[in-house]
């Protein structure tokens, strides 16, 4: 019998990024597996587009920023598969899910000489780093405008955007902590990437439907 397919959706903070697994029990969706991982090791800058490269000749700059960059994908990559490994024995999984990186300039310069530049830098990377690994993976990467989670879900759910929220909150008292609101963010991204293809259903569009 085949595998059932599972949906990972991602939220990533300055080091670390909230991975929440979603797969259908039936037509029901459910959180087949969450955790918290670091994207970057102990030592090195968790944002150093904005800070420590400020103080650094240009060349120096960038060989700390390159060095941050290919240990979060180490991390990234690493955290992916440990995260496909323990999921195989139960499901399959279809697409990482997180919210569209923002626009860049072209050139480190061109980053570094804009503070607000600097700041979305350093937090893209670790989404970039993440689609970048799930490309290692053969898992395809689908992506959202910021705070539309939600309502992505809704829509893939064919349900109301409140009852989608209600759905993720209930989650927790079978779940347990922590249960917050990133956590109930990477679901959504989640169900917005997978749920339509899946035919999953919230359980009360299922019961009203039957």
């Amino acid at each position: 019998m085949a595998h059932p397919a599972a949906a990972v959706g991602a939220v990533t903070h300055y080091g670390r990024a909230i991975l929440v697994t979603v797969a259908g029990r039936g037509s029901v969706p459910f959180v087949v597996d969450r955790r918290s991982v670091a994207l970057i090791g102990d030592g090195l800058p968790s944002a150093p587009c904005h800070h420590e490269a400020q103080a650094l000749a240009r060349p120096a700059a960038a060989e700390l920023i390159g060095r941050v960059r290919a240990a979060i994908d180490v991390r990234a990559a690493a955290a992916l598969r440990d995260l496909e490994r323990s999921v195989r024995a139960h499901c399959r999984l279809l697409v990482l899910a997180h919210r569209t990186p923002r626009p860049l300039p072209s050139t480190l310069d061109g980053i570094l000489d804009s503070r607000p530049a600097t700041l979305i830098a350093d937090a893209e990377m670790y989404l970039i780093a993440l689609s970048r690994a799930a490309g290692r993976c053969n898992l395809p990467v689908a992506t959202r405008a910021r705070g539309t989670e939600m309502e992505a879900a809704a829509r893939a759910l064919g349900a109301g955007a409140d009852e989608v929220d209600a759905f993720l909150r209930g989650l927790r008292a079978s779940l347990g902590p922590p249960w917050q609101v990133d956590h109930r963010t990477a679901a959504a991204a989640a169900l917005g990437a997978a749920a339509r293809d899946q035919g999953w259903r919230l359980p009360e569009a299922r019961g009203a439907s039957g």
